[in-house]
């Protein structure tokens, strides 16, 4: 949303943005094996498997951000015309 101050002889606009405003999880990639962003056969396998990653567990090693929308983002601003 936005509001302009019409202040002779500039504009003053004054807005506010907001994207992802209830910071939903939306998936916008997902493994190709299961059609979901958080779930994929290959952890399953490799935990079966006694695999050793070099992170914390093997789940962790599978979770990929990327896959996932930004999170919620709050902006304000003001811009000046002459």
């Amino acid at each position: 949303m936005y509001y302009i101050f019409p202040l002779d002889p500039v504009k003053l606009m004054v807005f506010l943005r907001v994207n992802n405003l209830f910071d939903i999880a939306n998936e916008v990639g997902v493994y190709t094996d299961t059609g979901r962003a958080n779930k994929t056969y290959d952890e399953d396998n490799a935990r079966q498997s006694g695999v050793i990653t070099p992170i914390n567990s093997i789940h962790d090693y599978f979770v990929n951000p990327q896959m996932y929308s930004e999170p919620r983002r709050i902006e304000f601003g003001v811009t000046i015309d002459f």
